[in-house]
């Protein structure tokens, strides 16, 4: 009848996910106590997985919510093929899900399926003509371990998933009595951020860039360090996160574009060469709809030449077909700024993006320049240098820091040379000590 259809429609939306068709956080939390009850009188263990995707905003804010929510079902299908039949995988809002496993005879088997879940997501989705990539961060609870009961479980999860997050996402991490603390640390960090960035209080490093044929200073590229008062300088690893996160990256950014506009100025007063300073850009900022007009004024306000600065653009950016990320890069060539693509080696980026996209210069991914002792990684270097050759690029060996990376380096014929060996990052001031041309191995002695 009627009545029947509608009250069963009603059951359904009570308790099963609209768009993916899984169950939703009230059928899991229904389970959940099952789960407790049953496992308390049989003596098991069951594990909680808390799923979260990686950068999953920026496929919304480039392709659009339609493709987003088809990769949520597709992904979901992923997830159902990997279980097994006692197990659930449940939807709970936005790019959330989590998985019950009962019944656990062997505790390994949650650390197996993590593994397994972010080896099948991995592979490209093909939606509406887009190839789009995801990742996800997985926090693992284990009953009675870390909860007995469902809050504290939920809780447990989602701090190990945050923790996996902050250990370079597309990882999985385990619950650990210290993850409270580690909860704590983060909040006190966002706090230090938001105090910081009212009061300007940021201080700013210059790690130069050479040639490898003649020393001479090429780039200056500038790194971001945060002072707390407990613990000392505190580096852009563990506060930009949490900075992505809660959106302050964008008035970050602004604040560090000001910053190294104002030290160019400097610099120039003084009589200093002038060398174009690199600036990393995440994507979230990329996804800005006022990228260009911000920058061009603030060049402006300092009387700059655009071509003084170059934005560092991460190659997780360019693994989508991101419309607004394109059209900015784009902007910012025509406006005059350089563009590099950094850390390129080991990620998603196509070569046909790199070809169609004008970056200036190839930042080498420096895991492989510390590995490049092994064949498969030395044959990797010599390709992108290949690439870049052949696309007119300069490449760059970021993070070199011994004579046998230096050399290799160089015989494989790299253009220009970064990290340690060459000179560790500095205040903009002592750089104004360094008025000519690096012809000796290093700036230590400065």
């Amino acid at each position: 009848t009627a009545s029947r259809q509608l009250e069963s429609k009603m059951k359904r939306m009570a308790f099963f996910d609209s768009l993916t068709g899984l169950p939703n956080r009230n059928m899991i939390n229904d389970r959940m106590k099952l789960a407790l009850a049953h496992s308390e009188r049989n003596q098991q263990k069951f594990a909680l997985l808390f799923l979260d995707m990686d950068d999953f905003k920026s496929v919304n804010d480039s392709l659009g919510h339609s493709v987003g929510d088809e990769l949520l079902k597709e992904v979901a299908k992923r997830l159902t093929g990997l279980l097994r039949g006692e197990d659930t995988v449940a939807r709970i809002g936005g790019d959330e899900f989590v998985i019950l496993l009962t019944g656990l005879n062997d505790e390994n088997y949650s650390t197996r399926l993590a593994e397994r879940i972010i080896s099948a997501l991995k592979p490209v989705f093909k939606i509406n003509e887009h190839e789009v990539y995801s990742s996800f961060s997985i926090g693992i609870a284990l009953y009675p371990n870390d909860g007995m009961d469902v809050e504290t479980l939920f809780k447990s999860a989602d701090l190990a998933m945050y923790r996996a997050k902050e250990q370079g996402k597309n990882s999985y991490f385990i619950h650990d009595p210290q993850m409270l603390s580690i909860a704590q640390n983060r909040l006190n960090l966002k706090t230090l951020l938001n105090r910081t960035l009212e009061n300007g209080e940021f201080l700013l490093e210059y790690q130069p860039k050479i040639d490898f044929k003649t020393a001479d200073f090429q780039r200056f590229e500038v790194f971001l360090r945060m002072n707390d008062p407990e613990r000392g300088l505190v580096l852009p690893a563990e506060f930009l996160p949490i900075g992505e996160e809660s959106g302050l990256i964008i008035p970050i950014g602004d604040w560090v574009l000001q910053a190294v506009c104002k030290q160019i100025q400097i610099w120039r007063q003084k009589g200093m060469p002038l060398i174009p300073v690199s600036i990393n850009i995440s994507q979230i900022q990329l996804l800005q709809g006022k990228l260009t007009e911000k920058t061009e004024d603030c060049l402006n306000s300092f009387g700059l030449e655009p071509g003084m600065v170059e934005f560092e653009v991460p190659e997780m950016a360019l693994s989508q077909t991101s419309k607004p990320v394109i059209k900015n890069l784009m902007e910012l060539h025509e406006l005059g700024l350089k563009l590099a693509l950094d850390n390129f080696g080991l990620g998603f980026s196509s070569l046909n993006n790199i070809a169609h996209i004008p970056f200036s210069t190839l930042n080498i991914d420096p895991r492989l320049i510390q590995g490049f002792s092994s064949g498969v990684n030395s044959i990797i270097t010599s390709t992108i240098i290949g690439i870049g050759k052949s696309l007119k690029l300069k490449t760059v060996a970021k993070g070199i820091e011994t004579v046998a990376q230096k050399e290799f380096m160089e015989q494989t014929g790299c253009d220009w040379a970064q990290g340690y060996f060459v000179s560790k990052p500095l205040p903009g001031e002592k750089l104004l000590l360094q008025n000519s041309p690096m012809k000796n191995k290093n700036l230590d002695s400065l």
